[in-house]
């Protein structure tokens, strides 16, 4: 895995997160739209009579896939933040947290990085950015390294 690869399984913990909550948003709207009349003369119109108590069912599903991924999306920014702040450049520690936790765009981040000092270029973003990304690879590995050696112990 790489360093960028890495950071970004946060970010992609996130759009998980934000599809299920679009997801159980829709449901929740189908179920607002259901009416039923309980004085009119039941007909079944389809195959399935009880299609608000799928809705419900599946409603239920996706909360509770959606309250897993959260915490895993927490999870994961934890440990994402731990391993930016093993890096030595607290600069490149900020550009890290802004691109990968904050999920900004670099227009953004290049625009905060120069509030800070005005010499930060875009060029000066990407050479840290790369050197972050592998130093963030390096120690990450490290990591994933002394957890299969301590396994065959």
């Amino acid at each position: 895995m790489t360093g960028k690869e890495y950071l970004m399984q946060y970010w992609k913990a996130k759009v998980e997160v934000k599809r299920l909550e679009s997801q159980k948003d829709s449901i929740r709207d189908l179920l607002g739209n259901v009416t039923v009349d309980p004085t009119s003369e039941h007909v079944q119109t389809s195959k399935d009579p009880d299609q608000i108590g799928k809705l419900v069912a599946r409603l239920s599903d996706i909360q509770e896939e959606l309250e897993e991924e959260r915490i895993k999306a927490i999870d994961l920014m934890q440990e994402i933040y731990k391993a930016i702040g093993k890096l030595g450049n607290p600069d490149e520690q900020l550009l890290l947290q802004m691109r990968y936790i904050q999920m900004l765009p670099w227009s953004i981040v290049e625009k905060e990085m120069r509030k800070l000092q005005a010499c930060y270029s875009r060029d000066w973003m990407m050479k840290h950015h790369r050197n972050a990304l592998k130093e963030i690879e390096r120690l990450t590995k490290c990591t994933d390294i002394s957890t299969k050696e301590s396994d065959m112990l």
